[in-house]
């Protein structure tokens, strides 16, 4: 079970950084849309790999990791909210907390 949990999480990781580039292309316009999604993505990659990951460089102990990884998965949330997808948002920010919370509870 515990597996299946670390593959929800990778998951959950990929689907935040899909959300977020969902919200840059339906913010902007035009290029501006592409650049956008492609910065914001930027940014949550290298602040997820720099902070959050399990081989990052400046790895956090656990609950400022743990706060890292909740402002990115907090993000890409509210990028789904605010670009419409109110149900897909809930579902994605239900499933990361109780992911988190067996993460830390199985101390994973």
């Amino acid at each position: 079970m515990r597996e299946v949990n670390l593959a929800l999480r990778f998951l959950l990781e990929l689907y935040a950084l899909g959300a977020l580039a969902y919200w840059g292309t339906h913010t902007g316009s035009g290029w501006t849309s592409v650049a956008l999604a492609v910065a914001v993505v930027a940014i949550a990659g290298v602040i997820w790999g720099t902070f959050a990951s399990p081989k990052a460089s400046h790895r956090l102990s656990l609950w400022p990791r743990t706060g890292v990884q909740a402002a990115v998965f907090g993000a890409a949330a509210a990028a789904l909210w605010v670009s419409g997808q109110t149900v897909m948002a809930a579902v994605f920010a239900v499933a990361a907390v109780v992911n988190g919370g067996l993460v830390i509870a199985w101390g994973q």
